[in-house]
């Protein structure tokens, strides 16, 4: 009975020293990951707004060069409070238009990130660290965040793929990164109006386009109108890869 007793004793014990063992080891890594998911999903965030405020002033100049694109004998535009186009060319402008814009936007991503290449394949890169500083009557406690944001294009030319992954300084000792992957899609939120001028009324007529109305510059024209917006985040697993920024 005495060894039953103790027997049992030993293994309340071990499980004991089990668990404390584990949950100081999650204790542990916490300080290393709090936040970091946040912090990752604000760095792709942190590219969607920049890539939009550089497309922003080339907007409406591509949509004017897409309908010239799209327009032939038998388009008629209708008068409604302004011009606009029939129904029926919807989708054949908005694939025209997403086909021009990503292109001009990656004229721009080139011209504002670095290239970064990862397995044979060229991203481009913003790399960004922070600093976080904690005041209290004992100490100041300092965190220190570093990461990069790529993006590409993905095959189908129809949306960009963007990652983030960061890793958290403590007493200049890494954690194991965390990457946050997302989609930027091109989501339609309406309609935009743009001033014609004489120059595209009359390429516009060159191409046969036909008005209900005769228009003039200045007059208003309705096209759809299409915005950049990240959709599909989720974290990557990359325990099982290579960090290839190293540590």
């Amino acid at each position: 009975m005495v060894l039953t007793i103790t027997m049992l004793m030993l293994i309340v014990v071990a499980i004991a020293l089990s668990i404390t063992a584990i949950s100081r080891r999650l204790t542990s890594l916490y300080a290393y990951n709090i936040g970091l998911y946040d912090l990752a999903l604000s760095g792709n965030e942190q590219i969607l707004f920049l890539v939009n405020e550089a497309w922003e002033n080339q907007s409406d100049n591509v949509k004017l060069r897409v309908l010239i694109q799209i327009a032939n004998a038998g388009l008629t535009f209708t008068y409604d409070n302004g011009f606009r186009i029939p129904a029926s060319y919807g989708s054949i402008f908005r694939n025209a238009f997403i086909s021009e814009a990503m292109k001009e936007i990656q004229q721009l991503n080139d011209n504002m990130f670095e290239d970064f290449i990862i397995n044979q394949v060229t991203w481009n890169q913003f790399s960004w660290d922070l600093e976080l500083v904690v005041g209290s009557q004992d100490q100041d406690l300092r965190s220190f965040y570093r990461a990069h944001t790529i993006l590409r294009l993905d095959g189908n030319y129809n949306r960009f793929i963007v990652r983030t992954n960061i890793r958290k300084y403590v007493d200049s000792i890494a954690s194991f990164p965390l990457e946050v992957e997302a989609s930027i899609i091109w989501a339609h939120t309406g309609y935009r109006e743009i001033s014609l001028n004489a120059h595209t009324i009359h390429m516009l007529e060159l191409q046969e386009v036909y008005f209900t109305v005769q228009p003039n510059p200045g007059d208003i024209i309705f096209l759809d109108e299409f915005t950049l917006t990240m959709v599909e985040s989720w974290r990557n697993d990359i325990t099982r890869r290579d960090d290839p920024w190293g540590s």
